[in-house]
């Protein structure tokens, strides 16, 4: 069987080697006077009528490098392999031949006067070798192909698409020849792919419909030049690229000696992704496997291993932050210096309250008697900004609320059952022109379903205004305030400030800025959308509470631990939120 591997149509091979290819596909040497000649490019063959005309009439074209005296062989066979030949005949091109530049077969080919299926081929043959084969041209078939790949194809994103397009007969050629989306394709031989043997992102399609649903039409076009079409739509499947239980996964460290490297105590384990995804990481640097630690962009898998590390700041009570990224998700791990991290610098503080500051806190309401130690009630917590703000128990009873965690991150607990809270007959002037910023470092116990507020201020008379800073609503998620004015008016009614879940006996640490028309809440320092109001006729409170809504009477007791408080009548800004944000966490035992 000869052998039939061809070259396109009409490529030019230069003429230098002479000799004749052999019939098993192998080329003897020039020296021994047989070869492939490189500059006799091989005939083109088409059917003169097409389909069923009996005899066929082949036309072979011939290009610039035939010459008079050269030979064209043309051969028939009744199947593609060309191995019982019908005709294998032998002709010498005239001068008349090339200067036609074609050779017109019919009278040869008459012997084939009954409906059959014929395959021709025809090559360049001269004394120092012969060309390639030619195309193969097919006679006798009118039916066109048909395709039996599929027209539906699941593609995974982020990976290349190779799609073999197969018929049931042989097919010269494969063209993408329409759909809406055919300038992303491209075909190699038989195989459908994206353009350029690339690759489609899932997230950011960019078919004409934008829904990942690629439109393509493909062209099947037999040796005849019978064609069949084909419209394939290939889906692009979306795989996992956030991994599961990163978020939360590194255990912030505090108090870190200075300019230490400090490495976390867990080493994540990578699951939950359908593919391979990106890790990359500021503020530290990562090890993959146990391999060295680094800083550079990577990829991770499902399997992997990763583990953190970073070097502490130089100064005391200082955060340093470090990012790890894996595909769509990521944690946060911080390290923190030992010692208090730095308090707003601002002269606005008019009270702050610290249930670590064990000088400030007594068991009487005549601030006698130091507590100390678990359980202890508090009758005076004083106040450690030094203005002589200092809170009291209503009486030396059940009413106090009790010192705990002393072995840890104090805490003055608020029992609401039993109707306890801090007091002050006075105002702080929170509810002034310049507006006000408070902070509530907090653990709030779960019990939803009941109005609790944080701090108060208001007047005992007849109308009761009111400022309840900010408190729980009936909804354990919701954080609002409430405002009363001189005139009975209320100008602020409980509206939600912060969809969020406190009541789960988690630390958190909330701030509320009020610029005097819009209040805004913090937690954990994520901003909410702030909330606009228009404030009423002047107010003058004389009295303050925290751990309740005061008015005449005491209401809205809260139900939770209370790390630390600080009010400011001043609206601080985002550099100064963050600083006292990260402070209200130091007082916790958390890094923020």
């Amino acid at each position: 069987m000869e052998n039939v591997t061809q070259l396109a149509p009409g490529t030019l091979l230069a003429r230098g080697v002479r000799g004749k290819s052999t019939d098993d596909g192998t080329v003897a040497g020039a020296g021994g006077g047989s070869g492939i000649d490189i500059n006799l490019t091989p005939p083109v063959l088409s059917l003169a009528v097409a389909g069923n005309v009996y005899p066929p009439q082949i036309d072979a074209a011939l290009d610039v490098t035939w010459i008079t005296g050269d030979t064209i062989r043309l051969q028939s066979c009744a199947d593609i392999s060309f191995g019982t030949l019908i005709i294998d005949d032998a002709h010498v091109i005239t001068n008349a031949e090339v200067l036609a530049g074609s050779i017109s077969y019919g009278a040869l080919l008459s012997s084939i006067i009954s409906p059959t299926v014929t395959w021709f081929r025809a090559r360049g043959e001269h004394a120092a070798g012969n060309s390639n084969w030619s195309n193969i041209c097919l006679h006798g078939d009118v039916t066109a192909p048909t395709i039996t790949s599929s027209a539906a194809i699941n593609n995974n994103e982020n990976t290349v698409l190779a799609h073999t397009l197969t018929a049931n007969e042989s097919i010269y050629s494969w063209t993408i020849t329409g759909g809406l989306d055919s300038g992303d394709f491209e075909i190699a031989g038989t195989t459908l792919r994206w353009l350029n043997n690339g690759t489609k992102d899932y997230e950011t399609p960019d078919d004409s419909g934008t829904n990942n649903v690629y439109d393509v039409q493909v062209t099947a076009t037999d040796y005849a030049g019978n064609a069949a079409n084909q419209s394939i739509a290939v889906t692009v499947n979306d795989l996992a690229e956030t991994p599961t239980g990163l978020s939360g996964v590194f255990t912030d460290i505090p108090g870190v000696t200075a300019s230490t490297l400090a490495t976390s105590a867990e080493t994540y384990t990578v699951t939950g992704l359908g593919t391979t995804v990106p890790i990359t990481i500021t503020g530290g640097t990562y090890s993959k496997n146990g391999a060295a630690y680094t800083s550079g962009a990577g990829t991770v898998s499902n399997g992997d291993t990763v583990q953190l590390q970073a070097t502490s700041s130089a100064s005391s009570g200082a955060v340093v932050t470090t990012i790890v990224t894996i595909g769509g998700g990521s944690d946060t791990w911080k390290i923190s210096t030992a010692g208090a991290p730095s308090y707003p610098a601002t002269g606005s503080r008019v009270a702050q309250f610290e249930a670590s500051d064990s000088a400030n806190l007594f068991q009487l309401i005549t601030a006698a008697t130091a507590a100390t130690a678990d359980g202890d009630p508090i009758g005076t917590w004083r106040d450690k900004n030094g203005t002589g703000f200092d809170l009291t128990a209503p009486a030396n009873n059940t009413t106090r609320p009790t010192l705990q965690n002393t072995g840890t991150y104090p805490v003055v607990r608020f029992d609401r059952v039993s109707s306890q809270y801090l007091y002050r007959a006075a105002s702080l002037g929170l509810y002034a022109a310049a507006g006000c910023t408070m902070m509530f470092s907090v653990k709030m116990d779960t019990t939803p379903g009941v109005k609790q507020c944080f701090a108060s201020e208001g007047l005992s008379s007849a109308s009761n205004p009111a400022y309840e800073i900010l408190r729980l609503n009936n909804d354990n998620n919701d954080l609002g305030a409430f405002v009363k004015d001189n005139a009975g008016t209320i100008v602020v009614n409980s509206p939600t400030l912060a969809d969020e879940a406190i009541q789960n006996a988690t630390d958190v640490v909330i701030i509320l800025t009020d610029t005097g028309s819009s209040l805004t809440v913090y937690v954990d320092g994520v901003a909410y959308t702030s909330f606009s109001y228009t404030r009423g006729t002047s107010t003058g409170w004389d009295r303050f509470a925290l751990g309740a809504f005061l008015r005449t009477t005491a209401e809205d007791f809260l139900d939770g631990d209370v790390y630390g408080a600080s009010f400011h009548t001043a609206v601080l800004n985002s550099s100064e939120i963050a600083e006292l944000t990260t402070y209200g966490g130091y007082l916790q035992g958390r890094i923020i």
